[in-house]
């Protein structure tokens, strides 16, 4: 919700329904997952483009503000949540950066922005729910699980997003909605240990919570601290922890409740998983990140970009490997390339990399080694946030690479 109010003495409408459409633009970002120092930054580039004077733009995790120096002009926005429609963040970035350019005006911005609001409203229901079955199956290819896990976490899945949307939808809070999913997921492992007695139930359990562990998240709070907000990186990664700890809860209130009914079950997350770069793997890692992409409502031609990003990225890696470097290293390498090329893709769609780059990463796992250090705790605590690191850090490198590359070739005017 927008809301800019002035307290000057003059009527001065023009600055204060500036300010708003400012804050309204920036406000879209937000939700659709765009870091801190973009939204500001497009906050700042907005009012440069209407005519304000200096102005400060601030974003405290869901909170906006902005006021004008020298006036009694200020506004504030908030936010419920980030949705990452990324579909919506990237038109929202090409009307900054139209009006930025002066190829539109600020009523015209201001009528594609409400119309961009209605129309995300009026996506098809049914898409999301299937797409996140189709990429918790395609987690399950990954992690190498048996046609019977694969079908289950294709059709939990569906359950699970459709019932998350509806939690939320109706005001639980998500540590609650994790709860549940955690629970769900155990529900399934105990149902499928009893008509597959060797069945792998740690694996059953991964492959139905994965798409629920928050590894964006946990990536987006470390780029913002990388950025250097600190609050809202804090708020972030506060956010993801308590997102996994509701699924792990989940998990061991399910596995007591198991074992009374007298099914005894091991769950833990897997220490290890064999990201070799075989044909099957390199196709799951792609199809992730396309169902992912189409839950974030991407395009045709950023799901393809990052479909060939993850599947380059998972081959940089373990070929990193392959010549001995460690995996943090390995992940770094991968992220770098992945951000640079990814920055490329962007300026020629005029799409924001983060909409290419994230669903590209999630082969590489971050939610999993969030999930393993909050659960075995010690040096696994410390290979998460070296993990959240080297990705989130190597993906902002990537496109500094890019930008400057880019401002060093292009031609100086005399």
């Amino acid at each position: 919700m927008v809301h800019a109010v002035s307290t000057d003495e003059r009527t001065d409408a023009p600055a204060d329904r500036s300010i708003e459409l400012a804050l309204t633009a920036a406000g879209m970002m937000l939700e659709g997952g765009a870091s801190a120092a973009s939204v500001a930054g497009a906050m700042r580039d907005i009012a440069t483009a209407v005519g304000l004077g200096d102005v400060t733009a601030d974003v405290n995790h869901s909170v906006l503000t902005m006021s004008e120096h020298g006036t009694a002009h200020v506004g504030a926005a908030a936010i419920c949540s980030r949705t990452y429609d990324f579909g919506r963040l990237r038109d929202t970035t090409r009307v900054v950066n139209d009006l930025c350019a002066h190829r539109i005006d600020p009523t015209t911005a201001r009528r594609r922005l409400d119309a961009l609001a209605d129309a995300s409203n009026r996506h098809a229901t049914w898409l999301g729910p299937v797409a996140s079955g189709a990429a918790g199956a395609s987690w399950a290819v990954v992690f190498g699980a048996d046609p019977a896990v694969t079908l289950s976490a294709f059709v939990v899945n569906i359950v699970l997003a459709w019932a998350h949307s509806g939690l939320t939808r109706i005001g639980w809070p998500s540590f609650f909605a994790q709860l549940i999913a955690g629970a769900v997921a155990v529900a399934v492992a105990a149902t499928i240990a009893v008509l597959h007695p060797h069945t792998d139930a740690s694996l059953t359990v991964t492959s139905v919570i994965v798409l629920l562990l928050p590894g964006v998240a946990f990536i987006g709070g470390v780029k913002d601290a990388i950025y250097g907000w600190y609050l809202t990186a804090i708020a972030r990664l506060t956010e993801a922890i308590t997102a996994v700890a509701g699924l792990i809860i989940g998990i061991q209130l399910a596995l007591t409740a198991a074992a009374r009914a007298g099914i005894h079950l091991e769950v833990a997350p897997p220490k290890a998983i064999n990201l070799a770069p075989t044909p099957m793997m390199l196709i799951a890692s792609g199809a992730i990140a396309v169902f992912f992409g189409i839950i974030s409502r991407n395009s045709p031609k950023t799901l393809a970009a990052s479909a060939v990003l993850s599947a380059a990225g998972l081959t940089i890696y373990t070929g990193a490997l392959g010549i001995d470097l460690t995996s943090i290293w390995a992940t770094a390498a991968a992220a770098i390339t992945m951000g640079a090329l990814a920055a490329v893709i962007g300026t020629l769609d005029r799409t924001p990399t983060l909409a290419i780059t994230t669903p590209a990463m999630l082969p590489l796992l971050p939610g999993i080694a969030l999930h393993q250090g909050m659960f075995y705790g010690g040096g696994h605590i410390q290979d998460a946030v070296m993990l959240a690191l080297a990705l989130a850090g190597g993906l902002t490198a990537g496109e500094y690479i890019t930008t400057t590359l880019r401002r060093v070739s292009r031609p100086r005017r005399t």
